[in-house]
């Protein structure tokens, strides 16, 4: 998908969580269908999965750190 304006920071990078990067990883395959299929462009994919991403980085943050 694009290259989100042009930043360096690939979509999904500040996931450490390997659950989380599977969750999102995922998420990006279905869309990746969906565009090829003609149901949304890469602009709203890109939107969609920065919004996972903060979605999921809330989640990785409200988890305890491991000992």
């Amino acid at each position: 998908m694009g290259q989100n304006g042009g930043m360096t920071r690939k979509l999904g990078d500040s996931l450490k969580d390997p659950e989380l990067i599977a969750r999102f990883e995922g998420v990006r395959e279905n869309l990746q269908r969906e565009i090829r299929g003609g149901m949304c462009t890469e602009d709203q994919a890109d939107a969609y999965l920065d919004n996972l991403e903060i979605s999921l980085l809330l989640e990785q943050e409200a988890q305890p750190m491991a000992a």
